[in-house]
């Protein structure tokens, strides 16, 4: 995992895994975005609905992963029965995750030009904190109403 993290972090690119991959990226890290999916977060959703371009390393994109296919998918799997099966991807590429990883960094310049999206991450992490904070208080505020309606009665 350590080179697909260099290549986040030189990228600016947020990290978004599958259920099966989490954890494999500290969710202390600037970079990571979340699970992806029904499971997921909506972070992670909301990062790869607003990509140019999703660059995928080893996910097998099952019905649950919940991939947006109208972006570029550039999907790098060991297994080539994995490339393009659940989801059409723009680049198959056959080959282990470390070494494409290695092999994308080596060719990046030192500036990519690329907009390093740490800043909206944590935008987006406190927008969700305190979307998911303020549920208790509505639940309780419902059902003091629903308690009030049905007490009149």
């Amino acid at each position: 995992m350590a080179p697909i993290v260099q290549l986040a972090e030189r990228l600016g690119a947020p990290v978004i895994t599958t259920f099966k991959a989490k954890g494999q990226i500290p969710e202390s890290h600037p970079l990571a975005a979340g699970v992806l999916g029904r499971s997921g977060t909506p972070v992670a959703s909301w990062f790869m609905n607003e990509s140019d371009l999703i660059l995928v390393f080893g996910a097998s994109f099952s019905n649950h992963t919940g991939i947006y296919a109208g972006k570029p998918i550039v999907q790098v799997d060991s297994d080539p029965l994995q490339l393009g099966k659940f989801h059409p991807v723009a680049v198959p590429v056959w080959g282990d995750a470390e070494v494409t990883a290695r092999l994308l960094l080596d060719g990046l310049p030192a500036d990519p030009g690329t907009e390093d999206q740490t800043a909206q991450l944590r935008e987006r992490w406190a927008i969700w904190r305190a979307e998911k904070a303020s549920r208790p208080a509505r639940r309780t505020a419902a059902t003091a109403s629903v308690r009030r309606r049905c007490s009149t009665r």
